[in-house]
Order: C-alpha cells, then structure tokens, then sequence
C-alpha cells in the first residue's frame, strides 16, 4: 500500500525483463533520494572527475552506460562520474520546487562540483526530457 501523501505516484509494469541497476534497498535509498552518484559506474573512486555523465530515465539511463563502458574502453585514464536522476525537481533549486536541493544542481550530490566553480568537470550528457520547469 503506497504511504506517501501530496504526490502523484506512478506503477509500470511491463511483461519483458529490464536491467536492474540496483538491489532494492540500494534502490529504495536511491529513489528516496531522486538523485545520486552510482559509484559501481564510476571510476573517480571520490576524487575530482575529469567528467560527469547524468542520466534520468531508463533507456538514456541504458544508452549512458553504455557510453561510459566505450569511453572507459577506449580512455582508461579517464575519470568518470556517473551520476542518475530519478526525481528530476532535484535539479532545481529549493526556493523553486521543495524537491529542490539548496542550490540545485551544485548540490545534486555529496561529492558534486559545481560547474560554474573553478574545476574542469564538464557535464558531458544529461540525457532527460527536460527540467521540471520546461
């Protein structure tokens, strides 16, 4: 039974088998979340990364993945951050939307460098249909 007031829950299923990134309770903690770093597809291992890849959605989630394996195959020196949304008003600020982080997308996660800040990460894709506000 869902527990959850004020929000408009969704349920999909599907007869065909789909990938399953994550165990449930990592899920469960990942979804309460709506946005985190997953470190199994990373290899910064918490150092500055030399990119961020995000995805929100489960084929650019798929289509993502498999570019980080390709850029991991072809430029191992490389490191890669990975980076999934699932509640995508976490990409807004918190005076926009109160799924908003404090400064939104600066703050997506713990280990998250701002791009308007003095590093070099660039986000390289983030393959949503569009922010909340669009």
């Amino acid at each position: 039974m869902l527990q959850s007031t004020n929000y408009i829950n969704v349920i999909v299923c599907d007869k065909q088998k789909h990938l399953q990134f994550l165990d449930m309770d990592a899920a469960i903690k990942h979804c309460t979340k709506g946005i985190g770093i997953w470190d199994w597809a990373s290899n910064d291992q918490g150092f500055e990364p030399d990119l961020v890849m995000a995805s929100a959605g489960d084929i650019p989630t798929k289509e993502a993945l498999a570019a980080v394996v390709l850029l991991r195959e072809n430029f191992p020196e490389l490191k890669i951050r990975f980076i999934n949304v699932v509640d995508l008003y976490k990409l807004a600020p918190d005076s926009e939307h109160p799924h908003g982080l404090s400064t939104g997308i600066s703050t997506a996660c713990s280990r998250w460098t701002s791009p308007s800040s003095s590093t070099s990460t660039d986000i390289l894709a983030d393959p949503s249909p569009g922010l909340p506000s669009q």
